[in-house]
């Protein structure tokens, strides 16, 4: 009988200590670590960035470890996902365009292989004065101190691609401020216009509009002279009434908004991510522009292309044909 029991006990202690350690196996598995660029803090594309990471957190659980970058902007997070230090990122159309060219400069980082993974929404570009200011359209930059954005934003990228598509090139003084310094700048008189590129609406400029008496000047006319000079990623957008509080619309510069990576991601990685993009909107939908995420336009990344994972995510969500 005691023998018995031995061998009972041996037994139970080798199955108990056999699924310890297939536990241990599992639990240690570290998660994939996912690093996504966003941007400015305040604005739009630092909102959207988080809201993916939360998406990412809901879908995969402890699978992924999913932190985000605070960043300068659109070439700031090209060099950021050239160098691997970002695994996502999010950038306006027309920088990714030319950096797949070799156009704009990253630091001298190697190239990359950019591949989009889902067209977001639409940057929209704000020139923004007080209230009272005399500037009414662009012509009345010259001689004027102006914020252009920061100095790897892709704001300023798009902002001098109209200076000099509208001739006006070298006209100001120009400060390389990002949105909060800029707006500071503004009120304290050392600037005396900005420009920012986010999406509808900003919500630090909407904020300082509730605080503080702002204008948007108009730019829609200078889009024909600026497809005609860099290409047709750029079209006419209108800022409307009361996006912020008390200012009125303006026609303007707009462009798409990207969703990126490279294709060195694992298509695993990039599958997973793009579906949990669409499979939670209530996460996705909290940032305004969000709530303009759809499946049927977030396959026109031209003119950069979509990453295969990407497509055949597409393709089975009957989206993409080919």
């Amino acid at each position: 009988m005691r023998a018995r029991r031995k061998a009972l006990i041996f037994a139970l202690t080798i199955l108990l200590l056999a699924a310890t350690t297939s536990g241990c196996g599992a639990d240690s598995t570290p998660p994939e670590r996912i690093v996504i660029a966003g941007g400015v803090d305040g604005g739009v594309y630092a909102r959207y960035a988080a809201a993916l990471s939360q998406a990412l957190t809901a879908a995969l659980g402890h699978r992924v470890q999913v932190s985000v970058l605070s960043t300068a902007g659109s070439v700031d997070n090209l060099r950021r996902l050239a160098a691997g230090e970002a695994t996502f990122a999010i950038c306006a159309a027309d920088a990714v365009a030319d950096a797949r060219l070799g156009d704009i400069g990253l630091n001298n980082t190697a190239p990359a292989d950019y591949r989009a993974v889902a067209r977001l929404y639409d940057d929209y570009i704000h020139l923004v004065v007080k209230a009272d200011s005399p500037i009414r359209d662009l012509a009345d930059l010259r001689g004027r101190r102006i914020a252009v954005g920061g100095s790897t934003s892709g704001t300023a990228f798009v902002v001098r691609r109209i200076l000099a598509a509208v001739g006006q090139s070298g006209q100001s003084t120009e400060s390389e401020l990002g949105l909060s310094e800029a707006l500071d700048a503004l009120d304290r008189g050392q600037v005396d216009a900005f420009f920012w590129s986010g999406g509808l609406p900003t919500g630090r400029l909407a904020d300082a509009a509730h605080a503080e008496r702002l204008r948007l000047v108009p730019l829609g006319d200078a889009v024909s002279d600026l497809r005609t000079e860099y290409g047709t990623v750029y079209h006419q957008g209108r800022i409307p009434a009361e996006t912020y509080a008390g200012v009125d619309g303006v026609d303007t510069v707009a462009f798409p908004d990207l969703l990126m990576t490279t294709s060195r991601t694992p298509d695993r990685v990039v599958r997973e991510t793009v579906a949990a993009l669409f499979a939670h909107p209530e996460v996705i939908g909290r940032v305004p522009t969000g709530q303009l995420l759809n499946r049927a336009e977030a396959i026109f990344t031209e003119p950069v292309p979509l990453h295969e994972a990407a497509l055949e995510y597409f393709r089975e969500e009957k989206i993409a044909t080919g």
